[in-house]
């Protein structure tokens, strides 16, 4: 097992993995871990349906799923999302970017996509 300090984080989009480095007995060691994010839509449920049936279409997603997700900080209540899984980690940007301009840029909310997308931008 590995202690220490982490070093760096960041994704490796060729080999569709994270990357992280770690300081081990002062010495960094980098450990690679398969990754591939997913993200979740938010709107009307019919929105989530049609959107869902555009997406079947699009070769580079591997899975899509309806699901239930707490998305109000705080509150208990689940809301039905539509959860996006790309075939790879390169894709995510540019998948969340497509969905949103097909909703005008204002249709959907998107969940766990904000931080990623930092990540692959740098």
């Amino acid at each position: 097992m590995l202690e220490g300090n982490i070093l760096d984080v960041y994704p490796d989009n060729k080999k569709n993995v994270m990357v992280t480095w770690l300081t081990d007995n002062g010495r960094a060691v980098k450990v690679e871990e398969k990754y591939i994010p997913s993200f979740y839509v938010y709107a009307s449920i019919d929105s989530l349906y049609n959107l869902a049936s555009c997406l079947r279409e699009i070769k580079d997603i591997d899975s899509l799923n309806f699901t239930s997700k707490k998305i109000v900080l705080g509150e208990s209540k689940k809301r039905f999302v539509l959860e996006v899984v790309p075939k790879k980690l390169e894709m995510l940007r540019k998948l969340a970017e497509q969905i949103d301009s097909w909703g005008g840029y204002y249709r959907y909310i998107f969940f766990n996509v904000d931080d990623i997308m930092v990540i692959i931008k740098q």
